[in-house]
This record gives C-alpha cells, structure tokens and sequence, in this order.
C-alpha cells in the first residue's frame, strides 16, 4: 500500500473471530464489535519524509474490539492482549530494537468532533523483553533487559500531556548506557523499581520508593585488566529513595536516600589530574552537544533564577560494607590508602534556604586502628561559604604519608602517628581553624 510519503506493506495479516456490524439510521452512526484473534507478520512502515523506517516481525491480538460513532464523537474501547516480536525503528537520529512487547488490558481511545486530539485511558500491564537504543549523534548505545509497568494512564479528552494522570509501578532489569567510541560503560545497573507513582499533572508527582539495584558508573572497558586500572569507579550495591515529589517541574523534595554497600575509588594521574573528570570532560561533548551553546546563553542571560531547580532532601546515609580506595601517582613514591565507611549522615539540604545548616557526621578507618571523624554543619548554598566543623584524628600511621612530606622537606617518616583535633570554622568565606 502506497500513500503520500508512505509505504506500507506486509507479508500475512489473519483474522479468526466474529464481526458484528450495526449501521443506525444516520449515516454518522456505526457500531462494530469483535471478538477474536489477529495474527501479522512482515509489517514494514516507510516514512518518507520523516526518513523513518519501521518493521516488525510478528504482531498478534487477542481480544474484544467495541467501535461506537455518532456525529458527536468515536470511542473504541479494547480489553485483550497485544504482542510484538522484534520491532525496528531507523532513522538518521536514532535505532530501536525490541525483542518482544506486549500489552495486556483494557484501551479506551475517545474522540469528539470540533476537539483537537484524542483521548487515552489505558489500564493493565506492560512488558518488554529486550530494547536497545543506539544513537548515533551522541555515540551512546542504550539498552534493558526487562521492563514491566503495571497500572493506569489516562491522557484526558484531548491527549494534553497536562492532563496525564498516572497510577502505577514500573520496573527495569539490567540498564545499560555505554560510550560506543571510548567503549566506556558510563552507567550499569542491575535494575530499578519505581513503587506507587502517581502523577496528577507534569506539575505534580510523586513516587513513594525508587530502589536501585548493583549501580556502577563510569566503569572500565571489559578488556581492562582490573578495575585497579581504572578511574574513579563508583559502586554501590543498593540505593533507596524514599518519598519523592516533584512540583511544578522545578520543586524536587526527597524524604531520605540510603546506599549501601558503597565502593569509590579516587585516582590523580601523574599529571595531578583526577582521571574520571579528564574522561568525563572527554565524552560530555558527545553526550550533550547542545550543552556549550546552551551555557552561553545561560552566560548572557538576566540572571533569573527563578526556573532553576529548587531541592530538598531530608537526610542521606551510607551503610553497609562501604569503603573509599584513594591512589595518587602524582607523587613519587605514589600513594595508596583504603577507607573504610564507619559512619555517614548528611541531613537538612535545602537549596531553597540556603541560611538553614545542613548537618554532616563522617566516621571512616582505614585498616589498621586509624580512625578520621567529621562533625559539624554547614551552609552549602549560601553567597558566601559558613561551616562549623570538628574533625578528629587517631591513630593514623605517617608513614605511608612520606611521599607528601619528601617534596616539602626532603624527609620521610620512619615510623610514628598522628593524633590530632580540628576544629575548623569558616564564617562568610574566612576560615579559622586550630589544631590541638
């Protein structure tokens, strides 16, 4: 089949069921209900104009169709059970496979005459096996290995995005982002879930937990020989967040966060440079090409802050077997130290109120006897920098610290500890602070 700037064509298309027709007096009025199952394959789709592709190997619905029209308006309403089998999209900005897709639920598609768009209302269960999105532009590839959303959308009488109203959970397994050209993994995660989300409007939604699971960012090239190699590999076995709400699509409040089981690791090449920002700085131009042109124009704007976002997060934490690796080959020996994460809270961060101090309580190891504490406040977002802090040290072995002393004064520690009390104030950017 040919229209204006499109194909269409498919290789088998079989209906199996009952089709009942009813046509009311006024030529405007039909009615047609069925009940069966519909079988395609070899659909194939070409947009000429948009250069867009689309191709599917087998489609298949089973179900009940109702189709009401009058002069006034056309409703389908559909409960059954769709399904795709590798679906292809092309085009020059981007390529989507997915294994297999399906539906399963009622539909309720509305139109009224003299209304622009159309009404949506879909309740039920989705599920995607495999997808992967590659994009060429920015040299990504991404992809998941599962997805399941169970719930109810609804896009109002005229699918104004403003009237969406969401209620449902969504989960995705094994999500992948890689940088194809430096074949850097710039995020791995083993999967997410999203419980109770909720959205009224764009401008107002919540969801009550999201769980992260084996998060890792910025991870080495499979061929890297060990992660030791690598820079600034972050892990982290579990994250919660706990009541999230965003309001007006710039108002972020976040009742707590929790990670688990954290692994971090801080690395200064032999020029000094911290080696995940250098590869970092390497690749954001592919990701966010628009990003130089977009902060220029931020540059020269009025200076209004009053889209920015606004954020409010009650209290992070880090428990579990968590630890802090740090490697320095910018000295000569270089320096090696592991951190063990005793203890770590930060409450009350509020860019909103940047006069409200934010509280921070740090208590790390390393794997003798050391131990470096951290207590106090802080005012993150003020003009001008205030903290109240007290850090302590015990413990802690020089001489693995020799290399920092050899290029001040020539000498190395032999052996010895450092035990030590900080108290360390910053009042509007002036910094006072004494050891004892």
């Amino acid at each position: 089949t040919r229209m204006a700037d499109m194909n269409l064509a498919k290789e088998s298309l079989v209906w199996n069921g009952a089709i009942r027709v009813n046509i009311g007096e006024s030529s405007k009025a039909l009615k047609i209900i069925t009940d069966g199952q519909l079988n395609g394959s070899g659909l194939k789709l070409e947009i000429e104009n948009e250069n867009l592709a689309v191709q599917q190997k087998n489609f298949s619905w089973k179900g009940k169709i109702d189709f009401k029209q009058d002069k006034t308006r056309q409703d389908i309403k559909a409960d059954g059970q769709i399904g795709l089998t590798d679906l292809k999209i092309e085009s020059p900005q981007f390529n989507l496979n997915e294994k297999k897709l399906t539906w399963q639920g009622p539909l309720h598609l509305t139109s009224i005459a003299d209304t622009e768009g159309q009404g949506i209302i879909a309740d039920g269960v989705l599920g995607g096996s495999h997808l992967l999105v590659d994009l060429p532009g920015r040299k990504l590839k991404i992809e998941h290995r599962g997805l399941s959303w169970k719930g109810r959308l609804d896009f109002g009488q005229t699918s104004d995005v403003n009237s969406l109203k969401t209620a449902a959970d969504l989960s995705l397994n094994d999500i992948g982002i890689l940088h194809t050209e430096k074949n850097r993994h710039l995020l791995d995660l083993k999967g997410v879930d999203l419980q109770t989300i909720g959205v009224e409007s764009p401008d107002k939604i919540s969801v009550s937990g999201i769980a992260l699971k084996e998060l890792a960012l910025l991870t080495a090239p499979e061929a890297a020989p060990s992660p030791a190699s690598d820079i600034s590999a972050l892990r982290i076995q579990e994250v919660a967040f706990k009541d999230v709400r965003l309001s007006q699509q710039k108002e972020l409040a976040i009742q707590s966060i929790n990670l688990k089981a954290v692994k971090g690791l801080f690395h200064r090449d032999r020029d000094g440079k911290l080696t995940a920002i250098e590869r970092w700085n390497a690749i954001q131009g592919d990701i966010f090409p628009d990003a130089q042109t977009d902060q220029t124009a931020t540059d020269t704007a009025t200076g209004d802050k009053s889209d920015a976002l606004k954020f409010r997060i009650g209290q992070v934490d880090i428990s579990g077997d968590s630890e802090l690796q740090f490697k320095d080959d910018s000295i000569d020996p270089a320096f090696a130290m592991d951190l063990k994460i005793l203890e770590a809270h930060l409450s009350d961060l509020d860019n909103n109120r940047p006069e409200q101090p934010a509280s921070v309580k740090l208590l790390l190891s390393d794997k003798k006897d050391a131990r470096l504490s951290l207590n106090g406040s802080l005012q993150p977002f003020s003009e001008k920098l205030n903290l109240d802090w007290v850090a302590k040290i015990v413990a802690l072995d020089l001489p693995p610290l020799s290399p920092y002393v050899i290029q001040s004064t020539g000498y190395r520690f032999t052996s010895g500890e450092m035990q030590a009390d900080v108290p360390v104030k910053i009042n509007q950017n002036q910094l006072a602070g004494k050891i004892g």
